[in-house]
């Protein structure tokens, strides 16, 4: 009898292993991106049966709010993450995985660009995946420029000039939207990436380099240049009314965002027209490529989370290029992967071409510097674009910004 049972629990089935749970959350700020997360997650699923994939979307605000306890807590394996001061924040806390041997082990620097996976690194250390990223440049109508003759400007000189051209034919030059704050900060952020570079720009927005020096007030001499271009109003428009003007030929240029264009009514989108934010050189072209802006969604593993394989499967599954290419395109965002097909949309075309060939990624101004300086710093900047002095508006800068 004894024998008879060894032999029938030999030929039973052995028993299915248990699945794993990976639990993942997400910054999901619209319908379209909680659409597109549970089109991922799902995706990864349908590949990977033995896991359970658990999925959390919450809004900007909340997300932001609840991450660093969530991470503190290990309630979540992978989780969505943004670069600059939150995630150096995070990995000098050792509260994100460092991923280096991820990275080696799976290719991933045979998909991403050096510019993109700095982005996501501390200190050489990668700590993230990139899911996407978006390109910021130069967006006016074509049309507009055609009737008064302009060139797509190169040169820094160049634009100053245009929108002295528009200005004179009673268009406003800039359009920009002062209402939200951070956008007027994009224009802080190019022109200093262009006089100074992407690591004179990062040390200064981390609080490592003094904001009264020379170099700075070089980028705001610059950027004051571009006070008389402005709506004397900026500071009450918003995003839709920028879209509004530029769309309907009444202001010449905006530094927008490459996902922008589906903001755009059909019959003007194929329209319109975009170029890297001039140089300051005297040539045609920069004498070398230049750093852009260019803010960058990411992946990040929580360090107190269950482990196992599970995460490293999910960021692989997340870095193929097929699969960003399905999530962002009907984000309108630009897919980090350089091995992803090239955007239909020429805005998003463009700005793919722009980051690809960047040596240097630089996260928006608002993101680099410390979460709680945020405030006060774009109110210096919004300050000085509608008038104010230089010196108030370092003054404020200084004591805004400290080390992330």
């Amino acid at each position: 009898m004894t024998l008879l049972r060894s032999l029938l629990a030999r030929l039973r089935p052995a028993a299915a292993p248990e699945p794993q749970t990976l639990r993942i959350a997400a910054m999901a700020a619209s319908d379209a991106e909680r659409r597109a997360w549970r089109a991922l997650v799902d995706g990864f699923a349908a590949a990977n049966p033995d896991i359970e994939a658990e999925l959390l979307t919450v809004g900007e605000a909340s997300y932001k709010a609840e991450v660093a306890g969530w991470l503190e807590r290990g309630e979540y394996d992978v989780m969505t993450g943004l670069g600059g001061a939150a995630l150096r924040r995070f990995a000098a806390a050792g509260l994100v995985a460092p991923l280096g041997a991820a990275w080696r082990e799976r290719g991933f620097d045979d998909l991403f660009t050096p510019a993109a996976r700095h982005a996501v690194s501390v200190d050489g250390e990668p700590f993230g995946l990139p899911l996407n990223q978006t390109a910021w440049m130069l967006v006016y109508r074509r049309s507009v420029l055609a009737r008064l003759g302009l060139p797509a400007p190169r040169q820094w000189e160049e634009l100053l000039r245009a929108m002295a051209m528009l200005r004179a034919s009673g268009l406003v030059p800039i359009a920009l939207a002062g209402r939200e704050g951070w956008p007027a900060a994009s224009w802080f952020d190019a022109i200093g990436l262009r006089r100074n570079g992407a690591d004179f720009h990062g040390r200064l927005l981390a609080g490592e380099e003094p904001w009264d020096q020379p170099r700075v007030r070089g980028v705001l001499t610059e950027l004051g240049r571009l006070r008389p271009f402005l709506d004397p109003a900026f500071r009450e428009h918003g995003w839709h009314h920028v879209v509004a003007e530029i769309g309907s030929e009444r202001a010449g240029f905006a530094l927008l965002p490459s996902y922008v264009a589906a903001m755009f009514w059909d019959d003007v989108r194929g329209e319109l027209g975009c170029c890297p934010v001039p140089h300051f050189g005297t040539g045609a072209e920069p004498e070398r490529p230049a750093a852009e802006l260019a803010p960058t969604d990411l992946l990040m593993v929580a360090a107190r989370g269950p482990g196992g394989t599970a995460a490293g499967r999910f960021l692989a599954h997340a870095a193929s290029a097929p699969v960003q290419a399905r999530f962002n395109a009907p984000q309108g965002k630009i897919s980090a992967n350089r091995l992803t097909p090239m955007p239909e949309d020429p805005l998003a075309a463009a700005g793919t071409a722009l980051l690809h060939r960047a040596p240097a990624l630089v996260d928006f101004f608002d993101r680099e510097i410390a979460p709680e300086a945020v405030g006060e710093a774009v109110e210096a900047l919004l300050a000085f674009l509608s008038g104010g002095a230089m010196e108030p508006a370092l003054a404020a800068l200084s004591r805004s910004t400290r080390p992330a």
